[in-house]
């Protein structure tokens, strides 16, 4: 089965950082900010091992729309646990087709 792509903020909770995922932040110069900003607005991918959080151009357009700027996320990614309680690690990655992202995203 296919991996479930919706578009939709999520609830604000705490979710726990890795160890992975601080050390990537800081080698990438990734913000706290930048990884709510994601989880908030960018598309969710549901698979069987983890979540992945992307923030790509259509969804910027989206929001650009309705007031809101995040041209600074663009092509940010978050990985997390199948809880969506941990994030396992964060990334910048413009190819998105070889991820599955190129689906469109419904709300």
């Amino acid at each position: 089965m296919d991996a479930v792509l919706i578009s939709v903020p999520l609830k604000k909770r705490e979710v726990i950082k890795s160890r992975h995922s601080q050390v990537r932040m800081s080698q990438r110069g990734i913000r706290k900010d930048a990884i709510n900003t994601v989880l908030k607005f960018g598309r969710i991918i549901r698979g069987k091992r983890g979540r992945r959080f992307f923030l790509g151009r259509k969804e910027v357009k989206q929001w650009a729309e309705k007031g809101i700027r995040l041209e600074a996320y663009v092509n940010l990614h978050v990985v997390m646990d199948v809880q969506e309680t941990k994030i396992l690690t964060v990334y910048r990655n413009a190819k998105t087709r070889s991820l599955g992202y190129s689906k469109t995203a419904t709300q």
